[in-house]
Parts: structure tokens; sequence; C-alpha cells
């Protein structure tokens, strides 16, 4: 009788003491996540402010470069590994352009390591393009970012479907065409004009091809009126079939979800096609395709916030 009274006094002692402890625990969790979520934000703040420095030290030496278009992801949901480091990361920033990862400490590194889409042709200073058959016949190359790809993606070389099922940074991705290869495909492919020139994809005929653009700003802009299509080209090749396809997105509608929108079509399209819409940017836009109405049908998608287009 007295143990059973014993044991009943302990079992009453570790319930209080339990109580204690589950209080305990979840206090000291509660704790850990604000620590966590404000190590993010500043994080993220760092982050929006060394962007920041980056885009106002490259204006101010008049930078023509394409730059990346990082933007940060507090978690990514899929195994992700930085391109620099090739380190697994679980937040950091990517670039929508071209699909570049890359962690907070190596993100300086990896704009000096990496191109990004190139949105026109830079070879206008060039004297030898001023022949037009030269011109007609430079093509426009790969842009290979490693790793990062979708489980069994097929590689277009050897079409196996297992590209990017290794557990760490491998493979291949050209951020214009879409196409994906094994790296030892892109290395040991006897023909090296098919992983070289690029024809930017089953989306050529939307896009708006880099290899038509020329530049007339000095300064790296992704304002469309800033950039003019080399009508000498057009001249030489048949380009009926060219339907370039202008996205308007409205990111302040519905429930902001145009960036997922941009961002998308950032991706497979020339970055100079994706609109953001206020007054400014849509004048600007309707204006440059009036300018080529006359030779070049373009096609408009309007995206809303809420998921609608039209």
């Amino acid at each position: 009788m007295k143990n059973t009274i014993r044991f009943a006094n302990w079992l009453s002692r570790w319930d209080d003491w339990s109580g204690i402890i589950r209080i305990s625990l979840a206090t000291s969790l509660f704790v850990i996540s604000i620590v966590l979520l404000l190590s993010l934000k500043r994080r993220k703040f760092d982050f929006l402010k060394s962007l920041s420095n980056n885009l106002i030290k490259n204006r101010a030496s008049k930078k023509i470069g394409f730059s990346h278009n990082w933007h940060w992801n507090d978690l990514f949901l899929k195994p992700t590994f930085c391109n620099c480091c090739e380190s697994v990361i679980v937040s950091g920033a990517y670039c929508n352009y071209c699909n570049l990862y890359t962690d907070e400490k190596c993100m300086k590194k990896a704009d000096k390591m990496f191109k990004c889409k190139q949105l026109c042709d830079t070879h206008e200073a060039d004297p030898d393009c001023e022949k037009p058959q030269k011109l007609l016949h430079r093509h426009w190359q790969h842009n290979w970012i490693k790793g990062n790809l979708k489980l069994n993606s097929s590689c277009f070389v050897c079409h196996e479907n297992d590209c990017g099922c290794s557990p760490n940074l491998s493979d291949y991705k050209c951020c214009w065409c879409l196409r994906t290869i094994h790296e030892k495909c892109l290395n040991s492919v006897s023909n090296r004009d098919i992983v070289d020139n690029c024809d930017l994809g089953p989306f050529r005929r939307l896009l708006l091809k880099p290899n038509y653009l020329i530049k007339i700003s000095q300064y790296s802009s992704l304002s469309i009126k800033d950039y003019k299509i080399n009508k000498m080209l057009l001249s030489m090749i048949d380009y009926h079939d060219w339907t370039p396809l202008f996205v308007f997105a409205n990111s302040k509608s519905g429930s902001a979800d145009a960036d997922v929108i941009m961002s998308h079509f950032n991706s497979i399209l020339n970055p100079l096609q994706v609109i953001e819409m206020d007054k400014k940017n849509i004048e600007n836009t309707l204006k440059w395709m009036q300018l080529y109405s006359d030779l070049i049908q373009f096609k408009i998608l309007v995206c809303g916030g809420d998921g609608s287009i039209g």
C-alpha cells in the first residue's frame, strides 16, 4: 500500500515537472524561431543594401555589361547548390534571368565569374560586322549554367533522362534555349557546333532575339527604349514567322503573384520583353513597338497579380 502511495506521489510530481519541461521547450522553440526570423530579415536587408550599392557603382562607372538580376530566397524548397563554392545552400540569392544560384558571401564573386543573359548584340563596334555576310553567319552562343536542374532532365546529345540526378552541382542548362546536357557530353562531343551554337530553343519565334538587337545607350539598361532592332540584318533574312511576345505584369494587383509570373517569363524570354506595368514603362514599350510595327507583328500578354491573363 505504501509503495502504491509513493508511486502515486511520484507520478503527481512528474506531471508537475513534465508540464514545466513542456513550457520551457515551447518557450525555447519560440525564442529560437524569433532569433532565426530576425537573422533572416537582417541577412535579406544586408543583401538588398549590397545589391543597391552594386547598382549605384555600375551606374557611376557607366558599366555596359549585363548584370545578374538577383533575388533573395529565405528558404529553397529543393536541394540547391551555390554555383561558386558548390556547397549546399538553404537560403541565398538566385538570378531569375539565367537561374544562377549563390549564397550571400559568394554573390560578388558570382557577378565576376558568370555571365548573365546577354540582352543584345555587342559586336556593333567591330568593323567586320559591317559586312552583311559575316553578320548573317555569326551564330549566337549557348550560355551554359551548371547544376540545379530538374530531376531526370533529358540530355539533348545522348537523350538519356538522368541530367541533374547527381547529389552535387552537375550537368548544365542553357539559359537561352533551355536545353540540358551532361557534363561528359559537353566536353566530349565531337561536333562542337552542337554545344557552342544556340538556336534559342522552342520559343525562338516569340523571343526578342538578342542577336537582332543593338544597344544605343552607354549604360546598363533594362528599358527597351535603349535598344534598337538591327534592320540591316532583318533585310537579309526571312523573319515573317517571328512574332515577339511582350509580357506586361501588374505586381500590385490581386495577391501580388505577378512577381512569380515575371520571374518565369524572365527565364524563358529576353528580360527586355517582361514589363512591369507602370505608366512610364508601358508608354516606352508601346512607342518602341510602334517604331517597328511596319516590319514586325508583335504579341502582347497582360498578366494580373491574381492569375488572370489577357
